[in-house]
C-alpha cells in the first residue's frame, strides 16, 4: 500500500516541478513574434512609449486580401499603401505584436527615411 502511494507522489512532484521550471521560459508565441520583427523595431517597442505611432513596412505571405486588410486595421494598423505583398502602415507601438502574430504576416520592419543620393 505504501509503495504505490510513494510512486504516485513521486510522479506528482515531477509534474509540478516541470510546471515551475517552465514558468520563466519564454513562450514560443513570443519567440515567433520576435523573429518577425526588425531588430530596430523591437528596440523601439521595448524602449519607446507605448502610445507612440510607428511607421512600418509589413511583408505578407502573398498579395493582401480585403479580409486581411480589415484584420490589420482591426489590430490598430492605419494602412497607407499596398503593393502586392508589401504594406506600409502606421501602427501604435503597443499593437505591433498583435500585427506580427498574424499568420499571413512574414515580417514587420521599422520604416526609415533614406538619404537622397549624394546627400549627407
Amino acid at each position: 500500500m505504501r509503495e504505490p502511494l510513494l510512486t504516485l507522489l513521486f510522479y506528482a512532484l515531477i509534474l509540478l516541478s516541470g510546471c515551475f521550471l517552465n514558468q520563466n521560459a519564454p513562450r514560443s508565441n513570443e519567440a515567433a513574434i520576435k523573429q518577425k520583427l526588425d531588430p530596430f523595431l523591437f528596440i523601439e517597442i521595448k524602449e519607446g512609449k507605448p502610445e507612440k505611432t510607428l511607421d512600418v513596412i509589413i511583408r505578407t505571405k502573398e498579395k493582401v486580401s480585403k479580409e486581411q486588410e480589415k484584420i490589420l486595421t482591426d489590430r490598430g494598423a492605419r494602412i497607407n499603401s499596398i503593393l502586392g505583398d508589401i504594406i506600409t502602415a502606421s501602427v501604435p507601438s503597443e499593437y505591433i505584436s498583435k500585427v506580427a502574430e498574424l499568420n499571413f504576416v512574414v515580417y514587420v520592419q521599422l520604416s526609415r527615411k533614406l538619404n537622397p543620393e549624394g546627400g549627407r
